[in-house]
């Protein structure tokens, strides 16, 4: 029997730092800033960014949502905006770090993308993300710009598919897969370009071509990841988890619950295999626990509600409950209460995932779908009044929704009732 109560309030998150603060002397670049020693200044921001980038360290692409890593790396975030910040301020185009140099802060660049990205902030990433491309058109022929350039594409991809651009998605996934085609084509190459990249570009094409309803073409993606994953050197099982997450959750919203939940029951046991029961080492146990729930969702809800609150905790320990991917799940849980008639547990989840969605306007189609989710809610405890009002913000929302993508804004073709599957098309398949 599923429980009927939950912490509403615990939560961990990626906020929490670990190990010391870093030691980062920034008075001589002042000083030499103040003084108007510029070429000086340079040479000392340059001596910032090696103590930033060893503090940082190398990243594993395998590690890239490793929460204890994320954590270690908090009380350095503020070191890489000031690089950049600065670089792009006093020295860009016309005191520039040389080639060697350059790449290494466009490569911390990406990093400290990713690591807001990670932390449910993709929208600000942007500036690091620009500063990188732009040091990648300068260092054409250099040997870690083919690296940096595919993780631009790859930083781009994953904000993309994070708050429903279609458009962006599939464009990024595209330059992904062609930057390893020509890494692949070049005679000799000169490039240092991990062979997981592939398996990388594949699984994000893949999510991509899913987002724009081309299932079977989705699948097939989904699959040549997991083929190049298992044809590495350093494979061990549950290193593809992304790829076969994403196609569990494809095959259940195509309608074949039965091979999601054996590809998502498989893919748990090798994660349990490699970092035990209910781990923490990043929220992707959580993203299992997440689809299995769906899959049991309207069959056993019982079990349903069991993976769902699963998720919820993991998420909570691992992202934060600011996080929109821990709202999603707030949202999974809020349906279960509901179900039950337990309105006031449901309406502090509906809520939750309501202040964490209305914080950015990416996640309009989000906020609509969970405001629509209030509606029944408040119809169903007798509150009329207020779900008229939802009604009237839901569908607006929903309208601007489709007409910011260009598709029909009526607000239902068929003049039916809109219905909860109306917003589930609203956003990504694995938010849902």
């Amino acid at each position: 029997m599923a429980s009927t109560t939950i912490d509403m309030t615990a939560s961990t998150g990626l906020d929490a730092s670990t190990g010391a603060k870093p030691s980062i002397d920034l008075k001589p670049y002042e000083d030499a800033l103040r003084n108007g020693d510029m070429t000086i200044a340079r040479d000392e921001l340059s001596k910032i960014l090696a103590d930033v980038s060893k503090e940082w360290g190398p990243t594993d692409p395998v590690d890239r949502h490793n929460i204890d890593l994320l954590r270690r790396r908090n009380d350095l975030f503020e070191y890489t905006i000031f690089l950049r910040d600065n670089y792009v301020q006093h020295f860009k185009g016309h005191l520039d770090f040389g080639s060697d140099k350059s790449l290494q802060l466009a490569k911390l660049m990406i990093d400290s993308a990713w690591h807001e990205h990670e932390k449910g902030n993709s929208a600000e990433n942007g500036p690091s993300v620009q500063l990188a491309e732009e040091i990648c058109e300068k260092n054409p022929d250099h040997r870690q710009t083919a690296d940096v350039l595919f993780n631009v594409h790859y930083t781009r991809a994953a904000a993309a598919n994070e708050t429903n651009d279609i458009k962006g998605c599939l464009h990024h996934t595209e330059g992904m897969i062609k930057v390893c085609s020509d890494v692949g084509n070049a005679a000799q190459s000169h490039h240092e370009f991990p062979e997981i990249y592939p398996a990388l570009a594949h699984n994000e094409r893949g999510i991509a071509l899913v987002m724009n309803a081309q299932y079977d073409d989705g699948v097939k993606m989904f699959e040549a990841s997991i083929g190049l994953y298992n044809g590495l050197p350093d494979y061990w099982a549950g290193m593809d988890t992304n790829p076969r997450t994403n196609l569990g959750f494809t095959l259940w919203v195509t309608g074949k619950p039965i091979k999601a939940e054996v590809c998502l029951t498989s893919l748990l046991k090798d994660r349990v295999a490699k970092f035990g029961s209910d781990d923490r080492e990043s929220y992707r146990t959580g993203r299992v626990y997440h689809g299995l729930g769906n899959v049991y969702y309207g069959a056993i809800d019982e079990v349903s509600e069991s993976w769902h609150k699963k998720a919820l905790a993991q998420y909570r320990d691992t992202i934060g409950s600011d996080h929109h991917k821990t709202a999603d799940l707030c949202h999974r849980v809020a349906q279960h209460h509901l179900r039950r008639r337990e309105f006031n547990i449901a309406r502090t989840l509906i809520d939750q995932a309501l202040e964490v969605y209305a914080k950015r306007k990416l996640y309009r189609p989000e906020l609509a779908r969970t405001t629509f989710l209030k509606i029944k809610l408040e119809a169903e405890d007798g509150n009329e009044e207020a779900a008229a009002k939802l009604l009237q913000d839901a569908t607006e929302m929903r309208e601007k929704v489709l007409k910011d993508r260009g598709l029909p804004v009526a607000p239902n073709p068929d003049g039916k009732p809109l219905v909860e599957e109306d917003f589930d098309d609203l956003v990504t398949f694995f938010t849902r």
